[in-house]
């Protein structure tokens, strides 16, 4: 198995792993939405190795991703033992609450894809309640992504990027929002873009997530 070890990520075959706890990942994922660069963050689990071995344009997305983080627990497992120190998970749905929620010296304007339009009232509610000097300034829900035109994910992506987001969070389902990502906003001149699955489906009650004591021990 071909393995190489960094300060900051390892490496397993096709598959790249962030390191770090979550509070320096966190502070990383703030300093770089100031950026303005267009990075890209992927959070995979067990289920997205899949598409890394079948897909190409998974693996262009993972290949060009800034971070790639251990959001499974068999994907932190993989981590601590090529790293040969502990990783934690880093999910997510644990992930863009607390970077919403974080204090903040200038505002921070996001971008949220794949919540249906129905939601956009109690998401702002969320918002209000929960967040520290952030502001939506676009919403949309991806319906049937893979049905969508190129002219129609060109159309989402200019206005993505005329809307100037420090933080666009893809919620719309792997490898599809990754691969979004990639083609279409990486680099593009926006801050930070993370695939965050069905964080917001959790946040907004759509979705019951697995209780804490689940979590913990890595059995979500």
């Amino acid at each position: 198995m071909d393995e190489t070890v960094s300060r900051t990520e390892v490496r397993c075959m096709n598959l790249r792993i962030s390191l770090g706890r979550q509070a320096e990942i966190l502070d990383r994922i703030l300093g770089d939405s100031k950026k303005m660069l267009g990075i890209t963050v992927i959070t995979p689990n067990i289920g997205h190795l899949r598409s890394l071995r079948i897909d190409p344009e998974y693996r262009k997305a993972m290949s060009n991703a800034s971070l790639v983080l251990p959001d499974g627990w068999p994907i932190a497992l993989l981590a601590s033992v090529v790293g040969r120190r502990h990783q934690e998970r880093v999910t997510g749905s644990d992930l863009i609450p607390k970077l919403l929620s974080v204090s903040k010296t200038e505002v921070m304007r996001i971008a949220i894809l794949g919540i249906p339009q129905k939601y956009e009232a109690t998401l702002r509610r969320y918002l209000d309640s929960n967040s520290r000097n952030v502001t939506l300034v676009y919403l949309h829900e991806m319906p049937e992504y893979q049905f969508l035109s190129f002219d129609e994910l060109t159309k989402i992506s200019k206005e993505i990027i005329e809307s100037k987001p420090n933080l666009v969070i893809s919620c719309f389902g792997s490898p599809n929002q990754e691969i979004f990502n990639e083609n279409y906003l990486r680099s593009k001149g926006i801050g930070t873009v993370i695939g965050a699955g069905a964080t917001f489906d959790f946040i907004l009650g759509r979705q019951k997530r697995s209780p804490f004591i689940l979590r913990k021990i890595g059995l979500e």
